[in-house]
């Protein structure tokens, strides 16, 4: 492959990564702004943040795709293109492309981490909004035990036309 199609498709590769990076680092906000709207009156927001949270998770998979495109144009070796005899210059870049991935990497396990603490507060939440409307349930039952039915209306009619 020529190098300077080969350079461009390293930059076109950066460029992506740099994008998913950013995508990646995005989601980790989100999921960190997150474990502040797990209570019930709060569903609102945290709905909001997880549409915010999947257009980014979507836009990442449109970014693998574009990365795709490109890993078909070259030789590909763990998202980096591959070619003998590099020179300097396209080493670096080579370099800076695995260095992204693997911030991309760790960034990714961080969100995906405090998404689990995120899910077992949810989970702890909810147990407890059951365990409350049980005990409710409960207490009604308990008032219409100790209350007996009602009892019946009394009254009487008075006919006016005798």
């Amino acid at each position: 492959m020529a190098g300077a199609v080969y350079d461009g498709l390293l930059d076109g590769v950066l460029e992506l990564m740099v994008r998913k990076k950013e995508m990646a680092a995005r989601i980790k906000s989100l999921t960190l702004e997150q474990a502040g709207f797990l209570a019930p009156e709060q569903a609102e927001k945290l709905l909001e943040l997880v549409d915010k949270k999947q257009a980014c998770i979507d836009e990442i998979g449109r970014i693998d795709g574009e990365l795709q495109q490109l890993k078909e144009k070259a030789g590909v070796v763990d998202g980096v293109p591959e070619q003998e005899g590099v020179d300097r210059p396209v080493f670096q870049k080579r370099e800076r492309i695995e260095k992204m991935r693997r911030e991309i990497d760790l960034i990714l396990r961080e969100a995906w981490h405090l998404d689990e603490q995120n899910r077992r507060r949810l989970e702890a939440e909810f147990c407890r909004i059951k365990s409350s409307l049980k005990s409710l349930q409960a207490g009604r039952k308990t008032f219409t035990a100790y209350q007996g039915a009602a009892a019946p209306a009394r009254g009487c009619f008075i006919d006016k036309k005798k």
